[in-house]
């Protein structure tokens, strides 16, 4: 009498969980072309702000590796911080729907709201994903509390940004259907915020990558070196690129 042995647990959840990284990833780049495709067929009004290059090769390209490495390590959480970015193609679809529909109606409300704090993933990957990599965890204690600060701005970040009395990223005409009455202080919360966790907590971030290469041994080692040189052009392209992004879309507002 032969005996099929049924799958454990653990693996058919593994299995589960690799399989909605790759759904969500999916929805992402679809998110991305789409926005692509229906901006250069609707063309845009004068005020709206281009989509962005460095928005849509992130929010496509990110979540694909996401899915990957979910695949390979379901439970540990450099994967699922990599599929974040997807959120960037709703983002981008929010603000070309925002500027066609003149943020009228329930939908055109809920866009031209996204489309004030749509970039938001910025804040929670490319500060902490160096922190975690590879295994999801800090190297040490103080690099935690670290962690926990960063998180902590970023989130006091997008608050101020989802609140603030301005026009939307890609849409500037459009208003902040949920902007606070004459808080505009909540934009230069939003810009210290922003300018904090690209040029001093990211750096830290990629320093936590030399800090724990210093404890390993090889071949973590070496591979920790290359990922190190790869963090520091993380940080003068992330640096750059989101920072010019913000500033954009402030100068706009």
């Amino acid at each position: 009498m032969e005996h099929t042995t049924e799958p454990a647990p653990a693996a058919a959840e593994d299995r589960r969980l690799g399989l909605l990284a790759a759904v969500l990833a999916a929805l992402a780049v679809a998110c991305c072309v789409a926005a692509v495709v229906a901006e250069d067929a609707g063309g845009r009004s004068g005020d709206r702000v281009p989509i962005w290059l460095g928005d849509v090769v992130l929010g496509s390209a990110w979540p694909l590796i996401g899915a990957l490495v979910v695949r390979a390590a379901p439970r540990n959480p450099v994967g699922w911080l990599m599929l974040v970015p997807g959120l960037l193609g709703p983002y981008q679809l929010a603000g070309v729907y925002a500027d066609a529909s003149g943020g009228e109606g329930p939908l055109g409300t809920l866009a031209a709201w996204y489309a004030v704090w749509g970039f938001a993933p910025y804040f929670f990957t490319l500060p902490v994903l160096p922190m975690v990599f590879p295994d999801g965890r800090p190297p040490s204690r103080r690099w935690s509390r670290l962690l926990a600060v960063t998180l902590g701005v970023a989130t006091v970040t997008t608050v101020a940004r989802m609140l603030s009395p301005i026009g939307s990223d890609l849409a500037p005409g459009v208003v902040n259907p949920f902007g606070v009455d004459g808080a505009l202080w909540l934009r230069y919360v939003t810009s210290v915020g922003a300018v904090s966790l690209f040029v001093v907590f990211l750096p830290l971030a990629v320093l936590s990558l030399f800090w724990r290469r210093r404890r390993a041994v090889e071949p973590e080692r070496t591979q920790l070196s290359w990922i190190f040189l790869g963090g520091i052009v993380l940080v003068a392209g992330a640096t750059t690129v989101s920072y010019t992004h913000l500033r954009a879309h402030e100068t706009d507002s």
